[in-house]
């Protein structure tokens, strides 16, 4: 059984078309890869997945239950957590006292333990513990966006962009952490880039979105350089696009 699961999800934003019959499945223990050009809906689907934004049609399942109807709230104690494109921390916040508003719902005596623990994927963001969020570099501040979320252990992880802006020592770090923490914990984990071949090496496998509707899917070395990768990322994929408002 998939531990996530997406059936037939159609979204919109104010009757503009986002996501158009996307499918896909995650099985338990996967870092599953899910990548397009600009716009083309990757964001909006983490969105659904986690229950930030709802769904035109379609179905969201997870361990086999139908979450569809469920929101953020509701999904987030059963363990899907999403680290957004703009990190979801506090500025103003010190790294420690962001790390302790992670920690909401676990016991206190265990609080301090799980942290260190985190932070040991971390090394370069537990030299900062004291340090204003605000004034991280943009690798360590998506650094503590990923710690946040691992202190309640969920069991998918969405991590939307975890490249965006940063060197390739900082994205070398993430993704090295990432692989750690699904070896160490079991933590299902789906990982949202624009530029394919940043997921070489990383992912089991990788979905294809162009234009809102998945164009692709299977192992990444299959998927760099393969014809229908190409088109999405050139623009030359054709496609029967219904009209604005439409939802089929």
């Amino acid at each position: 059984m998939a531990l996530l699961e997406v059936n037939h999800l159609h979204a919109s934003y104010a009757g503009s078309v986002a996501l158009r019959d996307v499918s896909l499945k995650i099985e338990p223990g996967e870092i599953v890869g899910l990548c397009g050009a600009n716009k083309a809906g990757k964001s909006t689907l983490c969105k659904c997945l986690a229950g930030t934004k709802s769904l035109d049609k379609g179905k969201v399942l997870f361990e086999g239950r139908d979450v569809t109807d469920l929101n953020a709230y509701g999904r987030f104690p059963l363990g899907i957590s999403l680290c957004p494109e703009d990190r979801g921390i506090y500025r103003d916040m010190s790294v420690r006292d962001n790390l302790l508003l992670g920690c909401d719902g676990i016991p206190r005596k265990e609080q301090g333990a799980r942290i260190d623990q985190v932070l040991g994927y971390f090394r370069k963001l537990a030299e900062r513990k004291g340090q204003q969020a605000g004034t991280l570099s943009g690798g360590e501040a998506q650094m503590l966006g990923i710690a946040r979320r691992l202190l309640r252990r969920p069991k998918v992880l969405i991590v939307d962009e975890p490249s965006l802006g940063l060197d390739p020592n900082y994205i070398k770090a993430a993704y090295t952490a990432l692989t750690d923490i699904r070896k160490d914990f079991g933590v299902t984990v789906l990982v949202v880039e624009e530029i394919i071949t940043r997921l070489a090496g990383w992912v089991d496998r990788a979905y294809v979105l162009h234009l809102g509707e998945r164009a692709a899917e299977g192992p990444i070395d299959d998927l760099i350089g393969s014809h229908n990768v190409v088109a999405a990322y050139t623009g030359e994929l054709c496609a029967m696009r219904p009209e604005k408002g439409e939802v089929k």
